[in-house]
C-alpha cells in the first residue's frame, strides 16, 4: 500500500500524511471491493440465488454443502469483516464523525453473516456480502475522488458525483435485497 498508493496520493496533491493515509485506505478499499465484488457475483451466478432470486434464499434449506469457491469466498469475506470490527474495537483508526453509525453497521453486518452461517442460511449471507461489496466500492471511489480534489469541507454543497454516488450506495446497500424480498411474488 505504501509503495503504490502513497505516490498516487502525493500526485493527487495531498500534502498532509493524515489525508494521504485516508486516501490510501479508501483506495485500498476500492481495490479490494473492486476485485471481490465481481468474485461474489461469479459465486452467486453458480447458485440458485443468481441476481438476488430471493426465493432461492429459502429453497433447499439448510444450505450445508457448498463448493469450494463458495466456502472460500464466504469465509474470506467473513474474515475481512471480522478484521474490520477488531480495528474498530481497538481504536486503531481515528474515529470519524459517523463512528457510532459505523459501529452499528458492523455489528449488524457481522451478526447477519455469523447467524446466516451458523443456521445454514448461507445464500442470505452471500447476498449481504455482495450488496456490501458493490455499494462499498462506489463509496470508497467517491471518497478517494473527493479527497484527491480537496473536497473535505462539509460546509460546502457536495459535488454532483458525490451526491449520485451516495444515492446509489444507499440504494444498493439498503434497499435492493429488502425490496426484492418484499415484492417477491413466488
Amino acid at each position: 500500500m505504501q509503495k503504490f498508493l502513497r505516490p498516487m496520493a502525493k500526485n493527487s496533491g495531498l500534502k498532509s500524511r493524515a489525508k494521504q493515509s485516508r486516501f490510501m485506505e479508501q483506495m485500498y478499499t476500492a481495490i479490494y471491493f473492486g476485485f471481490l465484488g465481481p468474485c461474489g457475483l461469479f459465486v452467486m451466478s453458480r447458485t440458485p440465488l443468481w441476481y438476488f432470486n430471493t426465493t432461492a434464499m429459502y429453497e433447499l434449506f439448510p444450505h450445508k454443502h457448498h463448493e469450494a469457491y463458495f466456502k472460500f469466498y464466504y469465509l474470506f469475506q467473513a474474515a475481512y469483516w471480522a478484521q474490520q470490527a477488531i480495528v474498530l474495537m481497538l481504536g486503531m483508526e481515528k474515529p470519524r464523525k459517523d463512528y457510532n453509525e459505523l459501529v452499528g453497521h458492523h455489528v449488524v453486518s457481522l451478526s447477519l453473516i455469523f447467524l446466516s452461517y451458523r443456521f445454514h442460511f448461507t445464500y442470505m449471507g452471500l447476498g449481504v456480502f455482495i450488496t456490501h461489496d458493490i455499494s462499498d466500492f462506489f463509496l470508497a471511489v467517491s471518497n478517494s475522488v473527493n479527497l484527491s480534489n480537496g473536497v473535505t469541507d462539509f460546509t460546502r454543497p457536495p459535488k454532483p458525483s458525490t451526491t449520485s454516488t451516495t444515492r446509489s450506495w444507499a440504494h444498493i446497500s439498503d434497499s435492493s435485497s429488502a425490496l426484492g424480498s418484499i415484492f417477491d411474488t413466488t
